[in-house]
């Protein structure tokens, strides 16, 4: 590899081809041909409209042309591709130089090209007011060429040009002894495509960074191409799907971020769960995920992308070889010991969102709960269950209606069948999946060793959850699966299902039944509408100013209901100050009232567990919500943990947020007289963040 390469040659390149040829002469010491002039090829014939792409906004293939061999040892043939007006990503040279690599293997002879597809480089250069060029080139895999690209702009940043002139570029230098050896030429030119990534990651630091460069260009080169391509173009037509499936008011930057966040992450979970099937050319591979609804996104995405060369798209597969280099799960097991964190697969995620996209997650308020409020607030439930529904089992109870009715000496309640189990739990927002695997390792404390295995199935069975982004979705799987016996693997998954909670879903059979994206919206729909759970747990969102974010919560229709379910938190003369109801977490709250409450009716023991934050405690635009709470519920408990990082009176957050937060416990027996308020029992917590969390390591509900 030669030194770095001219910056100003490097960074004028884009402009014409007469800059291009500069940097080739003399920036990459190529020798000049005899023959000044460049041979012409003639213009092959090519519709934007069959490649799927819009002729008003991408660009027009005005020129093929061919430099000639400049020497007999070369190694690689060189074309010169002139578009003219209108966008041309990546994914947009994709296609044209797949359609040109296809007519020309054809032609080649009568073309003078003798040249194999991994030994050709395509310079495409592109202007539309800012002049861009992509270098592209084909590597050969065990199953399909895939395609790499080295792009910039004349407009690129200094770090961006200093990259591409230090890193990649070198290896382009013609070599000074004449490459006598053309297989070490050959190794050589190609190791411009590979980004300078040839050996492993050795810190989680590093490999989150690099994970979240290449989503970050996955994502705003998917959103360029679906700006570029007609509406049957494969990626509108994933989107489509997707939309309809999933969540109807899906925007195109979010499925960009929904296709960014499941190709990176996919690659990792599925490094992680199956070392075996991975390898150097995993991108380009049917990767194994341990669940039907993943393995069916991840190859739409594949298949989706083009049907003739399942090809590199902006770094994948330069991840999938480091990934391949990379001793993962130590990287996993050493990830966060500084700040002794107990779960390094979700900090790991949780430092590659923060690089990712901090300011989506400060929006949505993702943050991870620290094991000693999850630990708590589980082992919370599990007593309330076995004191307050007179379940010895806790959480772990596979009690039916049928014997719980013949327990408490009353009718099943209506809706639900004699063979229903009473303890059945959802998280409607889960994450990274850190509620439901506390749920599982509490529960399985109750176990004998005795119809153990049946025992832990029928416990992940009456487990659900939901979660609205796409590698949150992959962790909570990657997660939970790694935590059952490798047998118990094979035949029962965690019901974690990518949806958005607070969304109704019209038509979730449109592709059919045994469509996997299908099959996961029918069973998201009929976890929130039909299964009944006694728990619901967790740790919504927060955002204020929310409103139309609430689904039907916020607006209905709710049948049987003339008015949305969120007005029963409203009162009367209070309308003035019930803007503080537009909240993510208001809605989330009332959703899970309604889901543990009133779904499907009023004498069943129900609980919901929340983390939130605790302003609808005292706000006056909250008074209709916490009477609403005191009339469908008999106790309530609950932990102020404080933190209020504004104003005089500061209290340090167990969150890095300037929200106070409380934990609150809002349970109905099933037995109580439901014409009393329910009893409120409230402590608060004060101190430092790691005191805190020792006070709820050390205590139980009732100690505090």
């Amino acid at each position: 590899m030669s030194g770095p390469v001219n910056l100003n040659l490097v960074r004028k390149a884009p402009r014409s081809s007469e800059d291009l040829l500069t940097l080739l002469f003399e920036g990459l010491d190529w020798p000049k041909p005899s023959n000044r002039d460049i041979d012409e090829i003639p213009l092959m014939a090519w519709s934007p409209e069959e490649l799927h792409l819009d002729p008003s906004s991408v660009s027009k293939l005005t020129k093929i042309r061919q430099l000639p061999k400049l020497t007999d040892a070369q190694p690689f043939g060189v074309f010169i591709l002139s578009f003219e007006g209108g966008r041309l990503p990546v994914g947009a040279v994709r296609r044209v130089v797949n359609k040109l690599v296809r007519k020309q293997r054809a032609t080649r002879a009568r073309a003078g090209s003798l040249w194999d597809l991994h030994d050709l480089i395509f310079f495409c250069q592109s202007d539309t007011g800012t002049s861009t060029l992509h270098i592209v080139a084909f590597k050969d895999t065990d199953k399909v060429p895939v395609m790499k690209v080295i792009s910039w702009s004349t407009d690129a940043t200094d770090n961006r040009i200093a990259l591409i002139a230090n890193e990649n570029l070198p290896d382009l230098v013609w070599p000074t002894d004449g490459a006598a050896d053309v297989d070490s030429w050959r190794e050589q030119w190609s190791g411009a495509f590979t980004a300078s990534y040839r050996e492993g990651v050795r810190s989680a630091d590093a490999l989150a960074t690099r994970m979240a460069d290449v989503a970050k260009v996955v994502r705003d080169e998917a959103l360029a191409l679906y700006e570029v391509e007609t509406e049957q173009g494969p990626l509108r037509e994933l989107y489509r799907e997707i939309k309809v499936s999933l969540k109807s008011d899906l925007t195109a930057p979010e499925f960009a971020d929904l296709y960014a966040q499941t190709m990176v992450y996919g690659l990792l979970t599925a490094r992680i769960t199956h070392p075996e099937d991975f390898h150097a050319d995993a991108v380009s591979s049917v990767l194994k995920f341990d669940n039907p609804f993943l393995d069916a996104l991840y190859s739409n995405f594949r298949r989706k992308g083009d049907q003739a060369f399942d090809v590199d798209e902006f770094g994948l597969h330069d991840l999938a070889e480091l990934l391949a280099r990379t001793d993962v799960n130590q990287l996993l097991a050493d990830f966060g010991v500084e700040e002794r964190k107990e779960d390094p697969v979700v900090f790991f995620y949780e430092n590659f969102l923060e690089l990712y996209d901090p300011d989506k997650r400060r929006e949505l308020g993702t943050y991870y709960t620290p094991i000693p409020v999850v630990r708590f607030m589980v082992q919370s439930v599990d007593t309330i269950v076995e004191r307050h529904f007179h379940l010895e089992g806790g959480i772990a109870d596979s009690s039916t209606w049928a014997d719980y009715s013949k327990a408490v000496g009353s009718a099943v309640p209506k809706g639900l069948d004699n063979s229903d189990p009473v303890i059945r739990m959802v998280d409607p927002a889960t994450g990274t999946g850190t509620f439901l695997l506390e749920w599982y390792r509490q529960a399985t404390n109750h176990l004998a060793n005795e119809n153990r295995d049946k025992n832990l199935a029928s416990i992940v069975e009456r487990m659900d959850a939901f979660e609205i982004n796409a590698s949150s979705y992959a962790v909570s799987h990657l997660k939970t699966g790694l935590e059952l016996p490798p047998h118990l693997r094979q035949t029962t998954r965690v019901n974690i299902r990518l949806t958005d909670t607070l969304e109704r879903s019209e038509d979730s059979e449109i592709f059919g039944l045994f469509d996997p994206i299908a099959e996961e919206s029918a069973a998201a729909e009929k976890a929130k509408f039909v299964l009944h759970h006694s728990v619901v747990i967790g740790n919504p969102p927060y955002k204020a100013r929310s409103r139309g974010l609430g689904g039907w919560i916020e607006s209905g229709p709710w049948p049987g209901h003339s008015q949305p379910p969120l007005d029963s938190f409203r009162e009367a003369g209070n309308g003035s100050v019930e803007f503080v109801l537009s909240n993510l977490y208001i809605y989330f709250w009332r959703w899970a009232i309604w889901k543990a409450f009133e779904h499907p009716g009023p004498d069943t023991p129900a609980v919901v567990a929340f983390i939130t934050p605790s302003a609808w405690l005292h706000g006056i635009g909250f008074r209709g919500m916490r009477r609403f709470l005191r009339k469908q519920a008999d106790t309530i408990w609950v932990i102020d943990l404080g933190g209020e990082n504004r104003g005089t009176q500061t209290s340090e957050n167990i969150f890095p947020i300037e929200t106070p937060v409380a934990i609150v416990f809002v349970t109905r027996s099933g037995t109580a007289d439901m014409d009393l308020p329910a009893n409120v029992s409230y402590v608060r917590l004060d101190g430092t963040r790691i005191e805190k969390l020792s006070k709820l390591s050390d205590a139980s509900l009732d100690d505090l």
